[in-house]
């Protein structure tokens, strides 16, 4: 069973994982009805602009910068107090793309992302390469054993209130999640996500793969590990035998 996790640290290493990987993504989230999805779900829930301040201010990094108007300057706040005060006391007009920006500024973007990342259906006949299959183990006792867990997500918003001006608002996000098997954690990848509502038509989603860092590669503590879920049931010493999947 250690061998095989070896071989899966070395598929995350790999260095055109990366690369194929943005491909896919990028593929994926620009899906048109995808983009439509995501814009009317926006559009229809105004009352995520609150919850974005309420909930995920206070528990997630925000940098917004706020252009009210062309013949003032940018103002740009970096502090929870600071971003909840700006975005409570400057709400533009629900019309706008800038309340459309601050509704998609929270977690809930992120679902787009896992699920992404989550659905072994994901790329069927979708003209890209398998997003699931590439960051998860050949061997199926493994691969179902694979988990992403989020652990850091930083917003950064540009909202413009003046219609006159050019640009588009948008907000990017930043996404670090370990990658575990059961408890073990294997490596730790890091996301951006931009989204830029638009109308119907002229949205836009982009998602890339930014970063892959494994963790205590052939280290005897990754070892003990996972004899450690072997002893507990958690992995079958004979794993290689049930499944023989790896390339």
């Amino acid at each position: 069973v250690f061998d095989l996790v070896k071989a899966f640290q070395l598929k995350l290493s790999a260095p055109d994982l990366l690369p194929s990987l943005s491909r896919s993504l990028l593929a994926y989230s620009t899906q048109e009805k995808l983009v439509l999805d995501l814009h009317q779900y926006y559009s229809d829930n105004p009352q995520l602009y609150d919850y974005t301040i309420s909930h995920d201010v206070p528990r997630c990094s925000y940098h917004v910068t706020m252009q009210k108007s062309s013949s003032s300057d940018p103002v740009t706040h970096d502090t929870a107090e600071a971003v909840a005060a700006c975005l409570g006391n400057n709400k533009p007009r629900r019309t706008t793309l800038a309340h459309s920006v601050v509704r998609a500024s929270n977690q809930s973007l992120l679902a787009t992302l896992l699920s992404a990342l989550n659905d072994e259906t994901r790329g069927s006949g979708a003209g890209f390469a398998s997003i699931y299959s590439m960051i998860r183990p050949s061997v199926a006792a493994l691969k179902d054993a694979t988990v992403f867990v989020t652990k850091d997500v930083s917003f950064n918003l540009l909202l413009i209130n003046d219609a006159k001006m050019k640009g588009d608002s948008s907000v990017t996000v930043r996404i670090r999640m370990d990658v575990l098997i059961h408890t073990l954690e294997i490596a730790e990848m890091e996301f951006e996500m931009r989204w830029t509502p638009g109308a119907p038509e002229s949205g836009m989603l982009l998602i890339r793969a930014c970063d892959v860092r494994c963790k205590m590669l052939f280290d005897e503590g990754m070892r003990q590990g996972v004899e450690q879920m072997v002893k507990d049931g958690l992995l079958r010493d004979n794993t290689w035998d049930e499944d023989r999947a790896l390339p």
